[in-house]
């Protein structure tokens, strides 16, 4: 697949800000919402406060994914088709898709980059997890860089 050019830099610069007062659903574990113009960062909080899951969509304007990792599925690496695409319809709700790329597995190192960048104005332990299952899923993804 071939990744549009981005300025990594200045993406590096941006940060996550936590959104106060996310609705959160009964019956799942409570939501914290991180958010920047690069990431939304969700992250499900079991009932003794462990992290019981998470999900990062990166490259919300050009190209948007989604690697989610739940404590009892492990990881789920897919596209997302934001309802646009259908001209002259109305805008249908985002839906998570298989990657369009011949590589669904792959995770964009420059992403891994980025986050580890982006995360440093969040909770610690909320930032660390979630590097530490990114670089996980990269090291077992044999990462590649967007430009490949």
């Amino acid at each position: 697949m071939e990744w549009p050019e981005r300025n990594w830099k200045e993406e590096a610069e941006k940060m996550l800000m936590e959104l106060q007062h996310v609705r959160q659903i009964e019956g799942e574990p409570a939501r914290r919402w991180f958010m920047d113009e690069f990431f939304d960062l969700i992250v499900w909080i079991a009932s003794d406060q462990s992290i019981a899951g998470f999900q990062l969509c990166y490259d919300k304007e050009r190209t948007p994914n989604a690697l989610t990792w739940r404590r009892e599925s492990g990881f789920q690496h897919l596209s997302i088709d934001d309802g646009e695409t259908r001209p002259s319809r109305l805008k249908m709700s985002p839906v998570l898709t298989p990657l369009q790329s011949s590589a669904p597995n792959k995770f964009p190192k420059d992403v891994l980059d980025v986050f580890r960048n982006a995360c440093q104005g969040i909770d610690r332990m909320v930032a660390a997890f979630v590097y530490i299952k990114l670089t996980e899923f990269a090291a077992q993804s044999q990462p590649m860089r967007h430009n490949d």
